[in-house]
């Protein structure tokens, strides 16, 4: 697939300077490749719908997702599909429309962030004054979802710090219950969220480097339909003893599945909908925000 192929070859240099294996079985996209395999028919007609200008792939790929809810490579190549052909960072509608993301920004870090972490968190508070800027560590995140979220949600947390993946839960259950901006600790900002493009939208999302929805810069209005089918998957998955990896799981191979599934649920306004929802690529975040620059 275009997005394998793309991957594969930027990650292999950062891999061999960090030690790890190139071999595609030993990383995700091994992953994704592997989940192809299991489905012949479905990495056929993902091959021969590769061919098709933009638009008309887009709308024959919301078919496949409708088809296939829970394939990560449909849905990664239907979001690459809508970058393409423009649908994913739409201009916004005419005239002044304020601003539907709460000017509240969360951070989580486990432990209490020194060094280049904490320099980071605390210029990103310096950037937006008047805004609510909220910092959890671990304790302080887990006591937050007894407080607000129904028994379900806590056991799958408490499950997910075992597995290394309690930040993606957590973040996707306080965006689901008050909207705002997650900057992920390893995340540097160097300007205003409110100068990035479309500070208008409903749920605004970053691109990685393999066309999936990134989680380390989301924003959202609160009750965001994709936020809360992600939040109410990763819960059932964890509580359920599944074992994919992290980035599928929780990750950014959850939350592009979860906008994959509600886009293709909406037949009656998807172009309305998908309007009001951007999804920047890295190139446009130059000079606004350093999406990896702590790296260890």
């Amino acid at each position: 697939m275009p997005w394998a192929a793309a991957l594969a070859n930027q990650s292999a240099v950062a891999r061999r300077l960090l030690g790890q294996s190139t071999r595609l079985s030993q990383n995700l996209i091994g992953q994704l490749l592997n989940e192809l395999g299991f489905d012949p028919a479905l990495k056929a007609e993902l091959q021969a719908l590769a061919a098709q200008p933009g638009g008309a792939r887009a709308d024959a790929l919301i078919d496949v997702v409708h088809r296939n809810p829970d394939s990560t490579p449909a849905a990664i190549t239907l979001l690459l599909a809508l970058r393409r052909s423009g649908q994913l960072d739409a201009a916004a509608p005419a005239g002044h429309r304020p601003a539907a993301i709460p000017r509240r920004i969360v951070q989580y870090w486990p432990e209490p962030p020194t060094g280049e972490v904490a320099q980071g968190m605390e210029i990103c508070a310096a950037l937006h004054p008047g805004w609510d800027h909220v910092r959890f560590d671990f304790a302080a995140a887990l006591d937050y979802v007894a407080a607000h979220f129904p028994s379900e949600v806590l056991t799958a947390c408490d499950r997910a710090a075992r597995l290394g993946q309690f930040s993606a839960v957590f973040r996707l259950a306080v965006l689901s219950r008050e909207g705002g901006w997650f900057i992920d600790g390893a995340v540097r900002c160097l300007a205003p969220l409110e100068s990035l493009p479309r500070p208008d939208a409903v749920l605004w999302g970053l691109q990685d480097e393999v066309s999936a929805l990134s989680d380390r810069v989301i924003g959202c209005a609160p009750g965001e339909a994709v936020v809360d089918r992600a939040l109410s998957r990763a819960v059932e998955a964890i509580n359920r003893g599944d074992n994919d990896i992290p980035w599928l799981a929780t990750g950014p191979g959850l939350l592009t599945r979860a906008f994959a599934q509600v886009l293709a649920s909406r037949e009656a306004d998807r172009g309305a909908w998908l309007a009001d929802r951007f999804v920047a690529d890295r190139v446009a975040l130059r000079g606004l925000l350093i999406p990896d620059y702590v790296t260890s």
